[in-house]
């Protein structure tokens, strides 16, 4: 019930889905769900014509403040009257990207209605996992093809990239791609920031758990790769009676790359799963 009744009222927060044609309220223009980890609202589908071009919001985005009020444990009716206001109007929205980078940005508020049939730029609602639950439930997806086993959502101006329909617990995004063969892999990004420290601990993190894990059916091999902008722990099949897996490998990674979107380099920790 709790779900039903956030996701109804999440057009009303961002969309004003209720209100006549002839209005002039508007807000965000997009959908969002309660994230009970963060306990604060994140952007779940944006307008996809209004944003895809824009350097501003962007689904998954976690909302910090609302004109520079915090919306920490903010009950809906309260966030629903900082959004709400007259169509063209600012706003400035503080929001949480890639687990790491806080960004502000000042929006005018747009009206749009479910009546007017937007094309939404979304992310899924997630199944999320702990961290080597996800790692198994993606290997059995893999192995009999990610992309048509999963219910996935293209990524708009991405090639051959789709988010997937569950997540690991902590992670910003979890998306398949192709591997230039005809074939997917499963890959999870944990964090992007200018803070080595950050990114450091929680490669960590994901490293001590990696070499607890085992598997039944597989004699396992376990590597570090360590290079000064770059950190790699691999997992992969010696011994194999499943020979569906004997190419599987499994890399927690940590890199340093250019973040267009920040226009800088930043750190990235990410996890691929492989076959």
């Amino acid at each position: 019930m709790r779900n039903i009744i956030l996701l109804t009222g999440v057009f009303l927060l961002f969309i004003s889905a209720t209100t006549p044609k002839t209005t002039t309220i508007g807000g965000i223009g997009g959908q969002a769900v309660f994230d009970s980890t963060a306990q604060r609202f994140k952007v779940k589908s944006l307008e996809i014509n209004h944003y895809i071009n824009s350097k501003t919001l962007r689904p998954g985005d976690v909302i910090l403040e609302i004109d520079k009020v915090p919306v920490h444990k903010m009950s809906y009716g309260d966030i629903l009257g900082l959004v709400q206001g007259t169509v063209g109007t600012p706003m400035s929205l503080k929001v949480l990207r890639y687990n790491a980078i806080e960004k502000y940005y000042e929006i005018n508020r747009i009206r749009v209605t479910l009546d007017m049939n937007p094309t939404w730029w979304s992310v899924p609602d997630y199944r999320y996992y702990n961290f080597l639950d996800a790692i198994n439930y993606s290997i059995s997806q893999l192995k009999v093809n990610g992309k048509n086993s999963i219910d996935s959502t293209k990524i708009p101006d991405a090639k051959d990239r789709v988010y997937c329909n569950y997540n690991i617990r902590g992670a910003y995004e979890s998306v398949y791609i192709n591997n230039g063969k005809g074939r997917y892999f499963y890959n999870c990004s944990f964090v992007k920031t200018d803070d080595r420290s950050k990114a450091d601990g929680m490669y960590n993190y994901l490293v001590i758990q990696l070499r607890n894990y085992n598997m039944k059916n597989a004699t396992l091999i376990k590597a570090e790769s360590i290079q000064p902008e770059a950190k790699i722990y691999q997992v992969k099949t010696k011994e194999v009676s499943d020979m569906s897996i004997s190419n599987l490998n499994i890399n927690v990674k940590l890199k340093k790359e250019f973040d267009k979107d920040e226009n800088k380099f930043l750190w990235k920790v990410e996890l691929d799963v492989v076959i």
